[in-house]
């Protein structure tokens, strides 16, 4: 008798199928908010070409290479945002 024979009459194996259904959901759930997001990005680049290369291009193409809050601070530091708004210092 194989050992996931026996393991299976002495555990209830119900409880691991949901847990390994839920992340296979979750994962697949995951691409397609990726593939969506591409495509969003696809249109709003096609539609709006000129603010797509003044004020989101330079962020874009650094995105792989800066870490999250370092490409944060760059667009707060691009976008002047504490020398617009300096009472929301605390908040930025």
């Amino acid at each position: 008798m194989s050992v996931i024979t026996e393991f299976t009459k002495n555990v209830d194996a119900r409880p691991f199928y949901a847990v390994v259904g839920a992340t296979d959901l979750t994962v697949e759930k995951a691409r397609e908010a990726a593939a969506a997001a591409d495509a969003r990005r696809v249109q709003f680049r096609a539609d709006f070409p000129d603010p797509w290369q003044r004020l989101i291009e330079p962020f874009y193409n650094q995105s792989g290479l800066m870490t999250p809050y370092d490409l944060t601070m760059e667009a707060v530091r691009v976008f002047r945002v504490l020398e617009c708004h300096p009472e929301a210092e605390l908040y930025v």
